[in-house]
């Protein structure tokens, strides 16, 4: 995987994130939905701009890990797997708002 290609799907994976987040508070706010990841749903528990700041400080942690690791067979198919989890979830939510 090429540095370029990295970026990519790093800059993807912040931008899903990013759809994650907007449509959860969304969601959320007019309760139609509710966290499931324990974690963030405890840290919602708190407010939204505790729970976007813990969520963007564990993507961006990840991103620099893979960042760093790029190199690595276990980083990429980190990234493959991470993007392939943000779309799916991207997907359920596009079919649930139906």
């Amino acid at each position: 995987m090429t540095n370029r290609t990295v970026i990519r799907c790093l800059i993807l994976l912040a931008l899903l994130n990013l759809v994650d987040m907007y449509v959860t508070i969304a969601l959320v706010s007019i309760n139609a939905a509710e966290e499931i990841n324990p974690l963030m749903n405890y840290v919602l528990q708190f407010g939204f701009i505790p729970f976007i700041a813990v969520k963007s400080l564990a993507v961006s942690f990840v991103c620099y890990v893979f960042w760093k690791y790029k190199e690595h067979m276990l980083s990429q198919i980190g990234i493959y797997i991470s993007l392939f989890a943000y779309l799916s979830l991207i997907l359920y939510f596009s079919v649930e708002m139906l």
